[in-house]
Parts: structure tokens; sequence; C-alpha cells
């Protein structure tokens, strides 16, 4: 078991205290876990030259996760569910199983305003050894933001001796639901903006959605497009769209997902079960409160964020893949973030 130190006080919600787990692997790396929002706090680690970098893009205190939340949530580090991107408010899902849900616009999003994202988790299990882990929990009550279920879900962080991030969700539901979990970490690998960063997305098609980025149920092929980052290269491109707000279908292939820093020689490698990731880079983030390093509230492109996922709007489109989560099924969902040196 991990000693007491290992875990702090990082703040209080909602009359609750709110802390954080320090994971340290035998190369000084150190993960860091909140148990608000199953949150990705930090990852502490040593580039090419030695320099302790934290790639993870967020808010320096808990205070500035709260005012975050009230200005302009950007679901920082944040578990995100109980459905992970948007749901179209349609005549079949008011008549069907998800009539309760709340809808804005139109649109409801990362599992409504009260989602995962924003309730105290349980630490459940805490390890040591050559892989430093937590398990959080959280039971989410039936008709919790209009979801039907009592769904019992639990949370898996590790961190190895090779500085891989490994996140591991499982749930089950005492009657049919609807389940899409994922991590909303936001990463900056390096000095400057993501758009020096090289990435490598294995998708050969995205998404087409509306104008409130709900899918039409339509693809679009990425090959001359610029979403095609089939191959590596600079993120600078994404300057022509202005942002990445985009969901890639991801080719199941080892190391899905590849994003490099020249300046750190940090390379991360993401690979998940999930057949999609929905990739956000917004050309600016504005803070409510100082983040961890000022220069991202100052620099165009300062983060990208890949929420690896189910479809969005799963629920309204047959020839998506199934969200539907069986009563006594388990929901299992595994993404693994390697990171690496590159010392050229």
């Amino acid at each position: 078991m991990i000693a007491a130190e290992h875990i702090s006080e990082f703040g209080e919600f909602n009359g609750e205290k709110v802390h954080c787990i320090s994971l340290k692997n035998k190369v000084d790396t150190v993960l860091r876990v909140l148990t608000w929002g199953a949150t990705w706090h930090a990852l502490e680690l040593n580039d090419k030259n030695g320099t302790r970098r934290d790639v993870i893009v967020g808010p320096k205190n808990f205070k500035g996760y709260q005012q975050q939340t009230k200005k302009q949530a950007y679901f920082f580090g944040n578990t995100i569910g109980r459905y992970a991107g948007r749901i179209a408010e349609r005549k079949e899902i008011r008549n069907g199983n998800l009539a309760s849900l709340e809808f804005e616009n139109g649109v409801h999003l990362h599992g409504g305003l009260n989602g995962l994202h924003n309730k105290i988790w349980e630490i459940v299990e805490l390890n040591s050894g050559e892989e430093p882990s937590v398990i959080l929990g959280f039971e989410s009550a039936n008709l919790e933001e209009g979801y039907p279920g009592n769904l019992s879900i639990k949370v898996n962080f590790s961190l190895s001796a090779q500085n891989r991030v490994s996140i591991s969700y499982t749930a089950t539901s005492d009657s049919d639901t609807v389940l899409n979990l994922t991590n909303h970490a936001y990463f900056n690998l390096g000095d400057n903006s993501v758009e020096h960063h090289a990435c490598q997305i294995t998708a050969k098609k995205i998404l087409e959605t509306d104008e409130k980025l709900i899918p039409t149920g339509n693809f679009i092929l990425t090959a001359g497009t610029a979403y095609d980052f089939y191959k590596s290269k600079e993120l600078s491109q994404i300057k022509q769209l202005g942002g990445l707000d985009t969901c890639f279908v991801l080719d199941q292939v080892s190391s899905q997902l590849k994003l490099f820093s020249k300046a750190s020689g940090i390379k991360l490698e993401i690979e998940t079960n999930q057949p999609a990731a929905v990739i956000f880079a917004p050309k600016h983030i504005a803070f409510a409160s100082e983040p961890k390093n000022h220069l991202w509230s100052e620099i165009e492109y300062p983060a990208i964020c890949f929420e690896t996922q189910n479809f969005p709007d799963a629920p309204n489109h047959p020839n998506f893949p199934s969200s539907i989560l069986k009563k006594g099924e388990t929901y299992r969902h595994e993404t693994s973030f390697n990171f690496n040196l590159i010392q050229k």
C-alpha cells in the first residue's frame, strides 16, 4: 500500500475534502490524480536535457478548477461521463430510455452539468511497487443527470517504470443504459505552442458534424485534407481550421496517436481499445485562474486533448458502434499513454 504521505489535501468541494494522490516510479516520474472528477492533474518527468516538465496543461490549484467550471468549462484532466461528447435532442431519445436527459440548445454535453467530472470519487485501492497505481470509484444513482440505471464505476490509474500511464475504466449497471467514458487531459510536451509538435493520427476518416458539432451520421475521408495526419507532420496545419474539435475514426493498430516535441525530446504514443478519439486543440485557452505554466494562457494553440472514446451521439445513429451497456455486462475502456525520450 502507498503511505499516507502520498495523499495530500488539495481543496474542498461541497463540504468534502479533495485529495491529490501522487504516484512515483523508479525514474522519478510523478503522476498526480485528484479525487474530484477522477482528474489527471499532472505528469512530471525529465526531458532530454534533464529539465523537469509537467506536460499536463491545467490550473495550478483547486480554486482554479472551480473558477474554470463556472467561467468556461475546459474539463481539464477530468473523467467524463456518463456520456463523453455530444448527444442530440431527437424524438427517438425523448421517447426512449434517455427521456430524462437535460439538453441545452438541443445538445447534451459530457454527461451534463454535474456529470462524473464534478463529483468526489472514493479512493478504493492504493498500490506501490514497480507500477504504482490508484483505483477510484463512484456510484452513480439511477436517473442521475437523466441516465437510467444504478451505475458502479471504477477507474485505475497506473504508472509503469517505463513511463507508461494506463487509464482503465470498468462499470456495471443494474439496468440497460448507455455509457461512454473518457479522460480529458490536455498535453503540451515542449516550450511553446503545440502547433510546433509533430503529430500522427492513424485515422482515414472523421465524423461529419453540423454547426453544433453533432454528427450527421456521415463520414469524411481525411486524405488530402487539413485533417490528414496519417503520416506524422507538424500540427501547424490546424491553423487553417482555427483549431480542432474533431472525432477521428481510429484504425485498430498499435499506437494510434502520437505526439512529439523536438524541443523537449518527449514523445507520447497513445493506444486504446476505443473506436475513436475526439481531438480538441483550441486556438486559445481562457484560464479563469493561474495555470501551472503562465505561457499556456499567452500563446496560440497551447494544448491538445485526445479523448479516446466511442462516437459522439451514438444513441441516435444505429450505424455507429453501440454505446449500450446491458444489465449484468461489464464496460471496459483501456487507454495507455507511453512517454519516451528521443535524444536527437
